[in-house]
């Protein structure tokens, strides 16, 4: 691996570590197979009503299935082949436009020291997560990094990303 390559790979650890980002890499096909197969038992079973029926529970426990297994962002970075780690590594020298460092030590010490940058990569970084390896990252695991900070609340709060544009919105129950 080329060492600016390998230096930002180790900013991206480096940021979704401090940030404590968890991400679920959906598994769709997974979920797709188990509603069309219920569907399918259904209509056999019981006609067009049973495809209805079957298709509703199938789509219900193929949600279920695929839900809710979050991973730390650093270990799947360290698990991206090099075509990936070259991916993203385009992404965040693109925010990082003509910036000049020594090694890896350095680069984050300028990033991290720098809160708009900061942002900007952890942007970049959620972007390719959700883009490229499509995955869901965890509600609310990263707002702080992103400025928004309630702790007097106990609400969940989620976190709308696009991939075209990007949107941070807090929602709370009220």
């Amino acid at each position: 691996m080329a060492p600016r390559v390998d230096d930002v790979m180790r900013l991206c650890y480096e940021i979704s570590a401090h940030d404590q980002i968890k991400v679920a890499v959906k598994n769709s096909t997974k979920g797709a197979v188990v509603a069309g197969g219920t569907a399918f038992v259904g209509g056999l079973v019981a006609g067009p009503a049973g495809i209805a029926v079957g298709g509703a529970v199938g789509g219900l426990l193929g949600s279920w299935l695929t839900s809710g297994q979050f991973r730390p962002l650093p270990q799947i970075l360290m698990e991206l082949p090099p075509n990936q780690q070259k991916k993203l590594y385009n992404d965040v020298a693109a925010v990082l436009g003509n910036m000049d460092w020594m090694d890896a030590a350095q680069l984050i010490t300028l990033v991290m020291g720098n809160a708009t940058l900061q942002q900007q990569v952890t942007a970049a970084l959620l972007n390719y997560v959700t883009k490229e390896l499509r995955a869901e990252p965890e509600e609310a695991a990263h707002l702080s990094a992103l400025g928004v900070n309630d702790s007097s609340s106990d609400k969940v709060c989620r976190i709308g990303i696009h991939p075209v544009q990007q949107s941070y919105t807090k929602t709370q129950d009220l």
